[in-house]
């Protein structure tokens, strides 16, 4: 009874969902990061990238918490005006 109300495929779902927003997330971080630094074209290209990418592709659908600390430690980055120019 205690984990009857509990559906696993719902749960398991709206973590994939979530996890999901955090991808679009971060790719609009990365595009507007990479915008302001190298071009729009440029930009285009980096998000194409990131779309394509092995790595995200093959490890986004487990529901882990390193895609959220990538996201969010990038939006820091972006938003803390700590910047430097290389």
């Amino acid at each position: 009874m205690l984990y009857g109300a509990n559906d696993a495929d719902r749960l398991l779902y709206l973590e994939r969902f979530m996890i999901v927003l955090l991808g679009v997330l971060l790719g609009v971080l990365l595009f507007c990061w990479a915008r302001e630094w190298i071009g729009f074209w440029p930009a285009v290209i980096v998000l194409g990238l990131y779309t394509v990418e092995p790595n995200l592709l093959a490890h986004v659908r487990l529901v882990t918490t390193d895609f959220g600390v990538t996201c969010f430690a990038l939006a820091r980055y972006i938003f803390s005006g700590e910047r430097r120019d290389f």
